[in-house]
């Protein structure tokens, strides 16, 4: 299949890499199907709209930031999840262009089930966050 798309132009896509959010992501419920693409190789990807060219996140792996996730009962229950080996996880993170900060969304991580492909973004609350996120101090200091 093909996908349009305003930053990468026309895309051949296998429609087995199509990640689904049957709930849509908070803010943009009506768009439930996406497209992680790979950014020259480095650590932060691109979370393409398949059926919107012009939405896209830039998306990271957590460690990138030293962040960990203790993920709940009720997101693996949310997911279908029976084996945390089948989950995966990556953060939005905003790009400030004046002064080129990069501001990850740790409270809002987006959590998959690599094996049917569908996610959600969990949205945590104060209380949420200081029970499910750790900031690795040994991974914060190697940089």
């Amino acid at each position: 299949m093909v996908i349009h798309t305003s930053r990468f132009g026309k895309i051949e896509v296998n429609p087995e890499r199509i990640l689904r959010f049957p709930r849509g992501i908070p803010g943009f419920e009506h768009v439930k199907r996406y497209l992680l693409i790979e950014y020259k190789e480095g650590k932060f990807n691109w979370l393409q709209a398949v059926d919107d060219p012009d939405l896209a996140f830039i998306v990271c792996d957590p460690l990138l930031f030293s962040v960990v996730y203790k993920v709940p009962e009720y997101v693996f229950k949310s997911l279908n999840l029976s084996d945390e080996n089948e989950l995966a996880i990556l953060l939005i993170v905003r790009v400030e262009r004046s002064s080129q900060k990069i501001i990850p969304h740790v409270q809002a991580p987006l959590v998959f089930n690599t094996r049917s492909r569908e996610g959600m973004q969990w949205v945590m609350d104060k209380k949420e966050m200081e029970s499910y996120v750790e900031i690795v101090e040994k991974l914060k200091a190697a940089g």
